[in-house]
């Protein structure tokens, strides 16, 4: 996917829709690993999309988790974290949303009822950096495994 340049003080938008078919669909089902081959998509009825709006001095992240079906779709966390962001520039990690954070240690579930959504939000204050940086979404499920890419460019200033 090319990576559209913005220029002066046009906001850049970079969109990032894979549909994550995921093994394990259903609560308690399978060992919760991505399902490449996307076998698992008429089953989970699970879509998602990584969203990054750079802007200023910052980059906002958006993380969609859509369900499809027409039934809820549990998904299960060992702590309190529902998901995280990296970014990364040449491989290095640069920022981590959950760096310098500290969860309680607490399972809990989120549900995704049929034909909603979960969105998880954050943003990035990149301190005024240029260049082009890899961005990951986590939804830190054990239940379903879900992990986004995208590539993103700050202009310089």
């Amino acid at each position: 996917m090319g990576v559209p340049r913005a220029g002066g003080g046009v906001r850049e938008r970079i969109l990032a829709v894979g549909v994550a078919l995921l093994a394990g669909c259903a609560p308690g089902a399978g060992d919760g690993a991505a399902d490449p081959a996307g076998e698992g998509a008429a089953s989970t009825g699970l879509a998602s999309s990584l969203q990054a709006d750079v802007a200023g001095d910052s980059v906002r992240f958006t993380l969609t988790v859509a369900n499809a079906g027409s039934g809820p779709v549990v998904l299960e966390f060992a702590t309190a974290q529902r998901y995280d962001f990296v970014v990364r520039e040449s491989g290095a990690e640069v920022w981590r949303w959950s760096g310098e954070r500290m969860f309680a240690q607490v399972a809990g579930a989120d549900t995704v009822r049929g034909g909603g959504t979960r969105e998880y939000r954050e943003t990035w204050l990149h301190g005024g950096r240029s260049g082009r940086y890899e961005a990951e979404g986590v939804v830190t499920s054990t239940s379903h495994s879900l992990v986004l890419n995208t590539e993103l460019e700050i202009p310089a200033r």
